[in-house]
């Protein structure tokens, strides 16, 4: 069931700034179902405000404003994963801020041995990461790390197989916005707290936006690319080769949302996923000082 008091305590501001118009109502419609008071732009200056919601290019027009007081700043991924966690997350997780490279990533190196796995979890929270250590939660990570091609591969539940197959359900540009418009409406013209019925559509792009349609298995090796270069870089060259049977044509294809028009979040089994910020860790330990050091290499580079 979703709460219509999920956002009851926030008072929220949505900037548009490089947002396109179908993810800017989405957003807005996932606060408002939750209970969020939303204002507009100009009162992201003001001191109602609690949370920011930008895109990272926006960061920089509001750092000074959450230096002199506490604002969240967070990425739209924040809404979305919260929404659909049904679970209010860390909003350092998710900051904007450029720098932190993986900001809303949950990433596990739980297959590396213990000396390289702890400079890696050192990076991974020192640039905005979420660490997932323990191994109950793996099926929540975004991403899986492995030191060669020859580590053991970390098994996919079918839990975990079904809810990645819902979230990459195949939708059109005008099916999702006509759904996206269809929320808004009924959240502007019915009672507060009646429910709508949330398309297979929106749900999909959502959990896509989120990044919780695909867990990437990734070599440790793209870590170190990824703070070299500072930015995220893609995953798929460096994509750790699984042992066991490749997917098949029918494995890979996604399913049209309109073969199952409605999805409900219960159904999604997204605990996982909540779990990882629960029992996760964000300490960056004795590990700090080689972070430091490594980071500051690679700025002067």
């Amino acid at each position: 069931m979703r709460q219509n008091s999920l956002y009851a305590s926030l008072q929220c501001v949505v900037h548009p700034a490089q947002l396109d118009a179908v993810e800017l109502q989405a957003l807005e419609a996932c606060l408002r179902d939750g209970g969020a008071v939303l204002l507009d732009a100009q009162a992201a200056r003001g001191n109602a405000v609690t949370h920011i919601v930008c895109h990272p290019e926006a960061y920089a027009s509001f750092v000074a404003q959450r230096n002199e007081r506490f604002v969240a700043l967070v990425r739209p991924e924040w809404v979305f994963r919260t929404f659909l966690l049904q679970k209010l997350l860390p909003v350092d997780r998710f900051s904007p801020n450029p720098a932190l490279i993986f900001s809303t990533l949950a990433i596990s190196a739980g297959s590396m041995a213990k000396d390289p796995r702890k400079v890696i979890n050192g990076l991974i929270s020192h640039f905005g990461g979420q660490v997932v250590d323990q191994k109950e939660v793996h099926a929540g990570a975004t991403h899986i790390l492995y030191q060669d091609e020859g580590g053991k591969d970390a098994g996919v539940v079918p839990e975990q197989l079904e809810r990645q197959k819902q979230l990459q359900l195949s939708y059109s540009k005008t099916d999702l916005g006509r759904s996206v418009e269809k929320w808004c409406r009924h959240l502007a013209t019915e009672p507060a707290g009646t429910a709508f019925a949330l398309p297979s559509c929106v749900v999909a792009y959502m959990g896509q936006r989120a990044g919780l349609d695909t867990q990437h298995h990734v070599k440790f090796t793209w870590i170190e690319e990824c703070v070299l270069r500072q930015c995220r870089v893609p995953e798929g060259p460096f994509a750790h080769q699984p042992t066991g049977p490749a997917p098949t044509k029918a494995d890979q294809k996604a399913r049209s949302w309109k073969t199952q028009p409605e999805l409900h979040l219960e159904d999604l089994n997204l605990s996982k996923c909540a779990q990882v910020y629960k029992l996760g860790r964000t300490e960056l330990g004795t590990e700090l000082s080689v972070v430091r050091k490594l980071s500051n290499e690679v700025s002067i580079l």
